[in-house]
């Protein structure tokens, strides 16, 4: 029998950004956030994302802080140190923690907490919230990291370590474990930061000769003439060209549409049994090109075991993935986010409620109007 593969079903947040409380559960194969601006999409990512630094606090792309590219993705103010990591609270109050409870389809949970007082900005699990898991309770210490092999003592502030914590905590989430291990975020900066993909990325594409994939979705949604994609030296340094048949465009150069797409395709195409979580994937897309976008995603998804977890204000983008995750077969579920005084309400909206809400004239957009 094949085992089951185990997925994120659902997270609690509270005291993170905008959001004061939220508990969301029910996720699928494939989530789709919508709502108005600020209603706590972008953070439901953030979160999903700060919590995958509990198991791996490094971006295996920038080699940066996962806790350090939430805080500075959306301004350019903080991109030198010292980060400033007390906005990642609900209105400042770093006196209390951060708390991320994540849910998993195998019935397990985990709750984690980020202190303000911590100065490297780890994620924590409570010692007693484990202590089935270590078959005792170490008192000189309240806290413990499993990214660092880490414990803490959140009254005295000592540190210390402890591999066989780490061991026996992988014995028992080894399958949650491998789900947030390789976590990634793909948001605008990423898809406009060509450099990190070619050094990083481009590498690996190029030694499993996916490019050839990422080309047949150039051809067929952007630039038919498309030959083939080539790391080249160019004006004093090594640039990804696009190769037309009679001319080369730098990657840097091409149309946000179709650079987008290839960066995109990139990072999905590396991935494995993990979370992706992607921010508009309809920012600068043609419906055409939005249309091959989402065909990837869900074949990636389901050929490479992604759950992906994405943002939305295109309607389009919602009645085309509709459409091929039902001809595919893949779970899909639609999100309804609205908020108020920090408390963050969802509805899932099944496939027949949003026929309906269309057939009424309503946008999904905006139900928290009626």
């Amino acid at each position: 029998m094949q085992e089951r593969i185990t997925k994120l079903e659902g997270i609690s947040i509270k005291n993170f950004r905008g959001i004061k409380e939220t508990t969301i559960r029910g996720f699928s194969d494939i989530n789709i956030f919508i709502g108005r601006n600020g209603s706590g999409k972008s953070t439901l990512l953030e979160a999903i994302y700060l919590a995958s630094s509990f198991v791996k606090k490094i971006d295996p792309f920038t080699s940066k802080l996962k806790i350090d590219l939430i805080t500075t993705r959306r301004s350019d103010r903080n991109v030198q140190r010292m980060v400033n990591r007390d906005i990642l609270w609900y209105r400042l109050a770093t006196e209390n923690p951060i708390q991320l409870t994540l849910f998993f389809t195998n019935g397990k949970k985990m709750d984690l907490e980020l202190h303000a007082q911590e100065p490297e900005g780890r994620l924590w699990i409570h010692m007693n919230k484990i202590y089935e898991v270590l078959g005792k309770v170490r008192k000189d210490y309240t806290h413990f990291n499993y990214s660092d092999s880490m414990l803490f003592n959140i009254n005295t502030g000592v540190h210390g370590t402890d591999i066989s914590i780490k061991n026996a905590f992988f014995n028992t989430f080894k399958s949650e474990i491998e789900l947030l291990s390789d976590t990634i975020l793909v948001d605008e900066r990423v898809l406009r930061q060509p450099i990190v993909m070619e050094r990083k990325v481009w590498p690996k594409i190029l030694s499993k000769r996916l490019d050839r994939r990422i080309i047949e979705i150039v051809r067929q949604a952007y630039e038919k003439n498309a030959e083939d994609l080539s790391y080249i030296p160019m004006d004093g340094g090594y640039y990804l060209v696009l190769k037309l048949r009679d001319t080369i465009v730098r990657l840097d150069d091409l149309g946000d549409g179709i650079r987008i797409a290839i960066i995109l395709a990139a990072y999905l195409l590396l991935a494995r049994n993990t979370i992706v979580l992607i921010e508009d994937p309809e920012n600068h897309q043609h419906p055409g090109g939005l249309l091959s976008i989402l065909d990837f995603i869900s074949e990636i998804a389901k050929s490479n075991n992604l759950q992906i977890f994405m943002t939305t204000h295109s309607l389009e983008l919602i009645r085309f993935m509709r459409k091929i995750a039902g001809e595919k077969k893949i779970g899909l579920k639609v999100f309804f986010f609205e908020r108020e005084k920090g408390i963050v309400n969802t509805r899932a909206i099944e496939a027949i409620d949003l026929d309906i809400i269309r057939d009424l004239g309503i946008d999904p957009r905006f139900l928290d109007v009626f």
